[in-house]
């Protein structure tokens, strides 16, 4: 019933983010039922992403897109349910809509830094380097003080060319956070 749906919900992102544990707990088949069960019960955005996430996990591309339709029809301003259908789009070839679907998502929270970083990965995995260094400039606009933004800017610049931007990027992201280890750009 409608009180099991918090309970689906739970597995359900427990099985995307810990199949593992789930596995060595015997209990992946329990997970995955009740992800099928949220289905079309879904009643919440949150649930239907989840919902979206593990359709597509499974290959399930169509179900997966009119999941996200019903998310956007509960909520019309959700930049993450846009970002997920851009990710389909982009699987499936469709880049100018995926990307279209991207500019979307930065439109609708133009103060938030998560689909500025969907568009720019998008646009260097194109090897768009030029455009991606553009946009991880807007996310550093954004995040200042966030190392990682700063490496993944400074990755676009040396990827386009842009040498010493490049560096700048990879010694401001190092000061920024001297620790990290995913500096493997340096």
């Amino acid at each position: 019933g409608e009180d099991a749906l918090p309970l689906h919900a739970a597995y359900c992102e427990l099985m995307l983010a810990r199949s593992d544990m789930l596995m060595d707990a015997g209990a992946v088949q329990e997970a995955e039922s009740s992800c099928e069960r949220l289905g079309d019960q879904a009643a919440d955005l949150g649930d239907r992403l989840v919902h979206a996430r593990y359709l597509l996990q499974r290959g399930r591309e169509s179900d997966a897109i009119r999941q996200l339709d019903a998310a956007l029809r509960l909520q019309p301003r959700s930049s993450s349910a846009y970002e997920l259908l851009a990710r389909i789009q982009r699987e499936q070839g469709n880049l100018v809509e995926a990307e279209h679907t991207l500019v979307r998502a930065i439109a609708l929270q133009p103060g938030y830094w998560r689909p500025l970083r969907s568009l720019a990965l998008f646009q260097f995995n194109e090897s768009r380097y030029e455009d991606a260094a553009q946009t991880y400039r807007r996310m550093v606009d954004l995040a200042p003080l966030n190392g990682r933004v700063w490496s993944d800017l400074g990755a676009a610049h040396f990827m386009a060319g842009n040498l010493g931007q490049a560096a700048d990027a990879f010694k401001r992201a190092v000061q920024l956070e001297p620790s990290q280890a995913g500096y493997s750009n340096l």
